[in-house]
């Protein structure tokens, strides 16, 4: 456990510093960038998420889709997971083992985006693949993804089939991102991994912001904001798939801590890269090891972190 002193040194070495593409509103349109890149990064800015539509081949959403359930056929702990419906909760780093996987989150366009608004290259932290909607109650992912300088990165949702209603679809707060900034909530002495979202979820409803459910349709991508608040609705249909995989990214070089570092619970800020990386030949990715399933909750998941 942190002393004060200890925590304030802690603080102080994080940078607050905002992507360039969210400090000013006309840097995107000076910005010598692919007007399809320009689009996504102004639709991040203003409304939290940019949708490419029809980013991810048919093909590709089905060889993805193949290699989760060959891999679920071939893991013991998969049996764990597996519903009265046989369909599974979700699988962590997926894209550890699977090149299909690997190919969804190196595609072309998602990494065009990103690395422009790092401003450098991309790696790949970790991936989720969902079989089914995730019912996780409304979140934010910066305490699970603390970079320094802070919310640099992104989370990127895929579609691997069409959501359908009743599948329990991504739901958002629209402009979410605008309600409450992470700026106030860290190193706030009465901000704690058992409030954090509640804060984030009052402050969209003071601001009487919109719950959006997005229906996707199969190789659809959703870039959200590093703020958005964002989770999975309910399932009112049951043995209802909803496939998708999402991937987060940060930029090369920029170091990553858990939840505990972000609550200021134990651990330090780091100022330079404190992870290690494996090369698939397209950008360097996280080297997480194997994949691993998680239970889908309602309250979070930052046990995985």
């Amino acid at each position: 456990m942190f002393n004060g002193l200890s925590r304030l040194w802690n603080r102080s070495s994080l940078s607050r510093e905002k992507m360039w593409f969210l400090q000013d509103a006309s840097s995107i349109e000076a910005a010598s960038l692919e007007p399809a890149v320009k689009k996504v990064l102004h639709e991040i800015r203003t409304h939290g998420i940019g949708i490419i539509k029809n980013n991810i081949s048919a093909e590709l959403c089905d060889e993805a889709n193949r290699d989760f359930r060959d891999y679920c056929r071939q893991s013991p702990e998969s049996e764990r997971f597996r519903d009265e419906h046989s369909l599974y909760e979700r699988l962590a780093c997926l894209h550890m083992v699977s090149e299909a996987v690997r190919h969804v989150g190196f595609n072309e366009t998602t990494l065009k985006v990103v690395e422009a608004a790092f401003g450098r290259r991309a790696v790949i932290v970790g991936s989720l693949y969902f079989d089914k909607g995730s019912t996780q109650s409304i979140h934010r992912d910066t305490p699970a993804f603390f970079t320094n300088p802070l919310n640099h990165y992104f989370g990127v949702w895929n579609a691997l089939e069409d959501v359908v209603p009743g599948s329990g679809p991504l739901i958002y707060y629209q402009k979410g991102h605008t309600a409450l900034s992470d700026t106030e909530l860290f190193g706030n002495p009465s901000v704690n991994a058992r409030n954090y979202f509640e804060k984030v979820v009052q402050a969209c409803k003071a601001k009487n912001l919109k719950v959006v459910e997005y229906y996707a349709k199969k190789g659809d991508t959703l870039i959200w904001h590093p703020e958005m608040p964002h989770g999975g609705a309910s399932i009112l249909t049951a043995g209802q798939s909803r496939r998708s995989i999402v991937f987060h990214y940060i930029p090369e070089g920029v170091p990553i801590h858990a939840p505990d570092v972000f609550f200021g619970v134990r651990g330090r800020i780091h100022k330079t890269q404190n992870y290690r990386t494996v090369d698939f030949g397209v950008r360097p990715v996280i080297d997480q090891g194997r994949p691993r399933f998680f239970h889908n909750r309602a309250e979070g998941n930052f046990d995985e972190a």
